[in-house]
Parts: C-alpha cells; sequence; structure tokens
C-alpha cells in the first residue's frame, strides 16, 4: 500500500510539474526548407485551428478569459521576399508608406516597431469607441506572420499585453 502510494505521489507531481511549463505546438512546416514555426506560451489560453488551413498557411485563433481573442495567420513565404530584419530603413519606410496609404480610408495608424527580442514588424491600429484592430505584421526567416485582434470598443491594456505575449510566442526553427 505505501509502494502504491508513494507511486501515486510520485505521480502527481510530475503532472503538477508538466502542467507548469507551457505546452510547444509545431503549428506550419516549411515543405522548401524544413523550417518550423513553433507556438509556446505560459498561461491558461485556448487554441482553436482555421478549417481551411493548407501545407503552406495555418491560422489558429488564440483566446483567454478577459481580454480579446487573437488570430494568428502563418503563410510559408516566397524565397525572394526579404526579412524585415535584414531590410534598410529606406525599405521599411516605403512599406510602411504603402501599408499606410492602403489603409488611409480606415483610419489606421501605422508604425515601425521591434520586440524586445530584436525582430521588426509593422505595428497597425486602428481604435474608436465603435470598434477597435490592432495588428502586428512581419516577414520573419521563412515566414509572412500575422497576428489581429478585434475590439467592439477600445482596447485595454490586457488586451495589448496579450497581444505582444501572443507574439513572443511564435518562434522560427530551422
Amino acid at each position: 500500500m505505501k509502494r502504491l502510494f508513494c507511486a501515486l505521489l510520485a505521480l502527481a507531481m510530475l503532472l503538477t510539474a508538466a502542467a507548469a511549463f507551457a505546452e510547444k505546438i509545431v503549428v506550419l512546416t516549411d515543405v522548401a526548407t524544413g523550417a518550423k514555426v513553433t507556438f509556446e506560451m505560459e498561461g491558461e489560453y485556448s487554441i482553436e485551428y482555421d478549417e481551411h488551413c493548407t501545407a503552406d498557411y495555418v491560422q489558429f485563433t488564440v483566446s483567454r478569459d478577459g481580454v480579446c481573442p487573437v488570430i494568428v495567420s502563418v503563410f510559408a513565404r516566397d524565397a525572394e521576399d526579404k526579412n524585415m530584419n535584414d531590410m534598410t530603413d529606406e525599405e521599411l519606410e516605403a512599406q510602411r508608406a504603402s501599408l499606410e496609404a492602403d489603409l488611409a480610408d480606415e483610419g489606421y495608424v501605422v508604425t515601425i516597431e521591434t520586440t524586445s527580442f530584436g525582430n521588426k514588424y509593422i505595428n497597425c491600429v486602428a481604435a474608436s469607441e465603435n470598434g477597435s484592430v490592432q495588428q502586428r505584421y512581419t516577414v520573419f526567416e521563412d515566414f509572412d506572420m500575422c497576428r489581429i485582434q478585434y475590439s467592439e470598443g477600445l482596447f485595454t491594456e490586457a488586451d495589448t499585453a496579450f497581444l505582444a505575449e501572443v507574439q513572443a510566442s511564435l518562434w522560427v526553427e530551422k
């Protein structure tokens, strides 16, 4: 009986330790290069995959209680596309200005930002009392990645922090 109790206690401790770590999920593998996009995030959240995913495109929604969900789209990119971290300031500004012109009628503010890990991305935000959208787009390694969040009103700090957390949870492994 003691052995059974000790075994169950050890199993319970292992399960508790495993629950403390984030689960790493491979969300897309680029067939041409073998590079993989992985998603690994701490805390309580749920993921729902779009039913229209293909071999070179995946979309999923990450949700957590109390914040606006984030829709993540990942595309395997064309080889000639340039990684945003490798673009000159002039190339990035041209891309930002082009996107801002495309979105001018919708009231977006378009800026170039850098994550704490040093990865550049384009941030697009349109916010009003009637509804808000924030989108973060980057070309990184072998993939185009887009994270979008919608709100029926203005975003809270918690919403924006969740978007940043989802963004930081996406990694490219070669």
